[in-house]
């Protein structure tokens, strides 16, 4: 029988890497409610523009890949230029 053997490419890697960027920035998401008390429920009734979700999506775009699509959605803080223009005035604001 001849041995087959199983070649992976870049973009192998880079589905696993993404994958280990999703579950890092849920784990920080996860924390970062647990640390404030609040539910999942809690964090979509939330505003867009809350500045407590704006800290989470701030520290989400220096310590992840995560995209601004990515992060606008899980924080459900509608548009990436939603989020853009909010955490511009979070950033102005410190």
């Amino acid at each position: 029988m001849a041995r087959v053997t199983e070649r992976r490419g870049a973009c192998h890697y880079l589905g696993e890497s993404q994958e280990v960027e999703v579950q890092k920035a849920e784990r920080m998401v996860r924390e970062q409610l647990t640390r404030r008390g609040w539910t999942e429920a809690e964090l979509k009734h939330r505003t867009k523009s809350d500045r407590h979700k704006a800290r989470i999506a701030l520290r989400l775009r220096q310590q992840t890949t995560m995209t601004m699509e990515w992060i606008s959605r899980r924080l459900h803080m509608g548009t990436a230029n939603t989020l853009k223009n909010t955490l511009r005035l979070v950033e102005s604001r410190d």
